[in-house]
Formats: C-alpha cells, sequence, structure tokens
C-alpha cells in the first residue's frame, strides 16, 4: 500500500552528471552550457509525447537535508527547452523530495565499482543514504486519465554495505505509482520481501486501493529466474510498474531485469479492481522509492528514470531500456 507522505520513504541525496559523445546517440536540438546535453534520455525523445516526464540523475550536483523538515531539489541534467522534467512531489519541476536530515552524493559508477554494462556514457549516478530520520524520492507527475496505461521505470542497485530485510517487521520500497484522488492512502508498490537476511529472496508487486477496490499481491513469475535482493546488489537492475486502466477497470503489473545476465522477472497481473471509476487518478508518482524502515548509510544508487503513458491503454506497453544506460542502438 502507498503511504501518506508524511510517512513515505526514506533520505536520500543527489546525483547527476555529464555524458560523453557516444555513437548512435543523436543530439537533442538544444543543451545547457556545462551540463549534460542529454536532458531528456533517448527513450524519451522517441516516444514524443508519450513520455510524461525524465530524470536522468546524470550530473554532479551536491544534494543534501540538513533539516528536519522537507527539502525540494531540481536536478540540474533536467533543464531547458530539450527537457521533459518531472514535476516531482510538490508539482513544481524539483523532482527530488527529501524529508527530514539526510545525505548522500552524486558518485562515478566505474569509480564506485557499479559499473553499467561496457561503453555507457553514463557518469553520474545518485547514491542515496538514509540519515537520522529521512525519507525520500525521484517523484514523477500526478495524473488524471481514462482509457490508458501509464508506466513508470528506473535503475537502480543496493549497496554492498546496506543489509537485506533482517525480519518480518522490515522491508524497502522500490518504485510506486499512487491510486486515488490523495484522501485514502492507496498505490501500486514494487518493494522488497521482508525477512529476507540472507538476501536470497527477492520482491513482490503489491495493489491497494479503497478508491477503487484494489487488494492484491504477486511474488512473481518463478521463470526464468527469481530475482533476488542479491541479484540486484551484484548488479544493476531496471525496475518498471504499470497500471493498465480500460476505462472503467484497472490492473497492475511490474517486472525487473538485471542487467548482467538480461534476465527477467515479471509480476502480475494484479486485479481487475472491482469499484468501476471513469477516472484513473495518482495523487503521487515515485520512480525511485527510498523507503526502507531499517538500515542507515549509503542505501541505494539510482539512475535514469522516466514516466511513460499510452492511450488508449496497451498492456503489453512497457517503457523499456534506456539507450544510454544499456547501450541499446
Amino acid at each position: 500500500m502507498m503511504l501518506a507522505p508524511s510517512m513515505r520513504w526514506l533520505p536520500l541525496v543527489s546525483v547527476f552528471g555529464c555524458f560523453l559523445d557516444v555513437a548512435g546517440l543523436p543530439d537533442p536540438p538544444s543543451s545547457i552550457p556545462g551540463v549534460d546535453p542529454y536532458a531528456s534520455e533517448k527513450r524519451c525523445r522517441d516516444l514524443g509525447e508519450q513520455c510524461a516526464c525524465s530524470e536522468p540523475l546524470n550530473v554532479a550536483q551536491a544534494i543534501a537535508c540538513d533539516q528536519m523538515a522537507e527539502c525540494y531539489i531540481d536536478p540540474l541534467d533536467s533543464e531547458g527547452p530539450a527537457a521533459r522534467e518531472c514535476d516531482g512531489y510538490a508539482g513544481n519541476g524539483q523532482a527530488v523530495w527529501v524529508d527530514g536530515e539526510s545525505a548522500g552524493a552524486s558518485v562515478d559508477p566505474i569509480t564506485e565499482g557499479v559499473p553499467f554494462p561496457a561503453g555507457s556514457p553514463v557518469r553520474y549516478v545518485w547514491l542515496g543514504a538514509r540519515g537520522t530520520i529521512g525519507i525520500g524520492e525521484v517523484g514523477g507527475n500526478r495524473f488524471e486519465a481514462t482509457d490508458a496505461t501509464v508506466c513508470i521505470r528506473s535503475y537502480q542497485r543496493w549497496h554492498a554495505t546496506f543489509p537485506p530485510p533482517p525480519d518480518s517487521s522490515n522491508s524497502c520500497g522500490v518504485a510506486g505509482i499512487g491510486l486515488g484522488d490523495g484522501t485514502v492512502p492507496g498505490g501500486v508498490q514494487l518493494k522488497t520481501v521482508a525477512d529476507n537476511p540472507a538476501g536470497d529472496k527477492g520482491y513482490q508487486l503489491e495493489a491497494a486501493s479503497n478508491f477503487y477496490g484494489f487488494d492484491g499481491y504477486d511474488y512473481g513469475a518463478p521463470e526464468p529466474k527469481p530475482m533476488s535482493y542479491n541479484d540486484c546488489r551484484n548488479s544493476w537492475c531496471r525496475f518498471e510498474v504499470c497500471v493498465d486502466h480500460d476505462g472503467q477497470l484497472i490492473t497492475a503489473r511490474g517486472r525487473i531485469t538485471e542487467l548482467s545476465s538480461g534476465l527477467t522477472q515479471s509480476f502480475g497481473p494484479i486485479g481487475p479492481s472491482n469499484i468501476p471509476n471513469a477516472a484513473f487518478l495518482s495523487p503521487n508518482v515515485q520512480l525511485v522509492s527510498f523507503s526502507c524502515s531499517y538500515g542507515g548509510g549509503p542505501q541505494r544508487y539510482a539512475s535514469h528514470a522516466m514516466q511513460a503513458s499510452v492511450t488508449p491503454h496497451d498492456s503489453s506497453f512497457w517503457i523499456g531500456g534506456a539507450a544510454e544506460v544499456e547501450r541499446l542502438e
């Protein structure tokens, strides 16, 4: 279930950088001096109006929150006329939201020992860190639609020192799409399985919404490979969540792709919901959710977060991979 904003999610902080010249990735029509020219990733530019927003998180930018209150930060690599920047939780283009003291850093994935596939031009990723009480996210765009499919995608990797969920009382959010008008909690969330001290268990997709009459979960298809916590600590993983609205009812689905092997695990579909509603509403979209209920210090790397939608709905649609990350042509 999606938690209320004041309860939501965890500390974070920083990330973002500069691209090198890359064959096969054409320059966008404009760029910002001194900032990576790919203000919106190639997949977003290819989708055109179907791309709601894109936050590559690839710029050297210190982000921290040193107060016991909310902080909002605008990633500098999603600026200018070529960008399709995300609104974030506040709805003002400050996509990074931090609640409470937290700290982190933009880091070079190669120097960190967490490189992307050979040839990737990405030079900075966000390393989120849990502070004393902080929580946080990279937020997408709120929306209202009908007969539509809305999907989110991000790349994430657990830090080598951050432990898996130690007991049945603790787990971590990864990404989610809120459902409803915002008056009651509800949404679709991809999260880690609780009680996983060895890290050999994986993830689950949860869907809960009183607004739509939605309540279910799915641990994912076992074939070709169940994705474990450790898999996404030893490799970057692509996390995707989609919600399909057929004009009345909704279903939810997700998938995780391990970049080192190329294998994918699918989740769902969950649903359909049992309260018809012509309006498909989301009060909050969490492209990256730093919502672990335990631990401290460096938690998770994140990169290339994106939100897209298609109308009419298409249950076969996924955002898929980022050319800049996976060297896709």
